[in-house]
Protein backbone atom coordinates (compact mmCIF):
# COMPACT_ATOMS: atom_id res chain seq x y z
CA UNK A 1 0.00 0.00 0.00
CA UNK A 2 1.15 3.54 -0.74
CA UNK A 3 -0.24 6.04 1.76
CA UNK A 4 -0.64 9.53 0.35
CA UNK A 5 -2.62 11.39 3.02
CA UNK A 6 0.24 12.58 5.21
CA UNK A 7 -1.66 15.84 5.71
CA UNK A 8 -4.11 13.88 7.86
CA UNK A 9 -1.66 11.72 9.79
CA UNK A 10 1.91 10.58 9.51
CA UNK A 11 3.81 7.56 10.75
CA UNK A 12 5.40 7.97 14.16
CA UNK A 13 9.12 7.12 14.34
CA UNK A 14 9.78 4.07 16.53
CA UNK A 15 11.86 6.06 19.05
CA UNK A 16 8.96 8.49 19.52
CA UNK A 17 6.41 5.68 19.81
CA UNK A 18 8.59 3.93 22.39
CA UNK A 19 8.90 7.13 24.46
CA UNK A 20 5.16 7.74 24.19
CA UNK A 21 4.41 4.16 25.24
CA UNK A 22 6.40 4.62 28.43
CA UNK A 23 4.61 7.86 29.26
CA UNK A 24 1.18 6.44 28.43
CA UNK A 25 1.66 3.27 30.50
CA UNK A 26 4.00 4.29 33.33
CA UNK A 27 4.16 8.09 33.62
CA UNK A 28 0.52 9.00 33.01
CA UNK A 29 0.09 11.44 35.89
CA UNK A 30 -1.83 14.69 35.57
CA UNK A 31 0.84 17.41 35.26
CA UNK A 32 -1.51 19.89 36.95
CA UNK A 33 -1.95 17.75 40.05
CA UNK A 34 -0.30 18.71 43.34
CA UNK A 35 0.82 15.21 44.33
CA UNK A 36 4.46 14.19 43.66
CA UNK A 37 3.64 11.92 40.67
CA UNK A 38 1.85 14.82 38.99
CA UNK A 39 4.60 17.32 39.78
CA UNK A 40 7.17 14.92 38.29
CA UNK A 41 5.10 14.81 35.11
CA UNK A 42 4.86 18.62 35.09
CA UNK A 43 8.67 18.84 35.15
CA UNK A 44 8.84 16.34 32.28
CA UNK A 45 6.31 18.28 30.21
CA UNK A 46 8.24 21.51 30.78
CA UNK A 47 11.49 19.78 29.78
CA UNK A 48 9.85 18.50 26.58
CA UNK A 49 8.40 21.94 25.91
CA UNK A 50 11.89 23.47 26.14
CA UNK A 51 13.33 20.93 23.70
CA UNK A 52 10.56 21.51 21.15
CA UNK A 53 10.71 25.30 21.56
CA UNK A 54 14.43 25.27 20.86
CA UNK A 55 13.87 23.10 17.77
CA UNK A 56 11.28 25.50 16.33
CA UNK A 57 13.04 28.67 17.44
CA UNK A 58 10.71 30.12 20.04
CA UNK A 59 10.62 30.63 23.77
CA UNK A 60 9.19 27.76 25.81
CA UNK A 61 6.42 30.02 27.15
CA UNK A 62 5.30 30.68 23.56
CA UNK A 63 4.68 26.97 22.87
CA UNK A 64 1.33 25.41 23.69
CA UNK A 65 0.20 21.83 23.30
CA UNK A 66 -3.30 21.04 22.03
CA UNK A 67 -5.11 17.72 22.06
CA UNK A 68 -5.52 17.54 18.28
CA UNK A 69 -5.24 19.41 15.01
CA UNK A 70 -8.84 20.58 15.15
CA UNK A 71 -8.28 22.26 18.50
CA UNK A 72 -5.09 23.85 17.20
CA UNK A 73 -6.82 25.11 14.03
CA UNK A 74 -9.69 26.59 16.02
CA UNK A 75 -7.39 28.24 18.51
CA UNK A 76 -5.20 29.75 15.78
CA UNK A 77 -8.13 31.06 13.73
CA UNK A 78 -9.95 32.53 16.71
CA UNK A 79 -6.74 34.10 18.05
CA UNK A 80 -6.01 35.67 14.64
CA UNK A 81 -9.54 37.05 14.49
CA UNK A 82 -9.29 38.46 18.00
CA UNK A 83 -5.89 40.04 17.37
CA UNK A 84 -7.15 41.65 14.16
CA UNK A 85 -10.69 42.52 15.30
CA UNK A 86 -10.09 46.23 14.71
CA UNK A 87 -8.74 45.70 11.19
CA UNK A 88 -11.78 44.01 9.65
CA UNK A 89 -14.36 41.30 9.92
CA UNK A 90 -13.55 39.02 7.00
CA UNK A 91 -11.88 35.64 6.66
CA UNK A 92 -11.01 34.29 3.23
CA UNK A 93 -10.81 30.52 2.83
CA UNK A 94 -11.75 27.92 0.22
CA UNK A 95 -14.39 25.21 -0.02
CA UNK A 96 -11.67 22.57 -0.09
CA UNK A 97 -10.24 23.59 3.28
CA UNK A 98 -10.24 21.04 6.10
CA UNK A 99 -13.50 20.76 8.08
CA UNK A 100 -11.73 21.99 11.21
CA UNK A 101 -11.07 25.29 9.45
CA UNK A 102 -14.38 25.54 7.57
CA UNK A 103 -16.50 24.75 10.61
CA UNK A 104 -14.63 27.29 12.73
CA UNK A 105 -15.05 29.96 10.03
CA UNK A 106 -18.77 29.16 9.71
CA UNK A 107 -19.19 29.43 13.49
CA UNK A 108 -17.41 32.78 13.49
CA UNK A 109 -19.67 33.93 10.66
CA UNK A 110 -22.74 33.02 12.74
CA UNK A 111 -21.26 34.95 15.66
CA UNK A 112 -20.98 38.02 13.45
Amino acid sequence: MIYLDHAATTPVPKAVADAMYTVLTEQYANPNAQYPFGQEMRRSVEDWRAVIAKAVGCEANQLFFTSCGTEGDNWAIRAACWQNRHVGRHIVTTAVEHHAVLNCCQQLEQEG
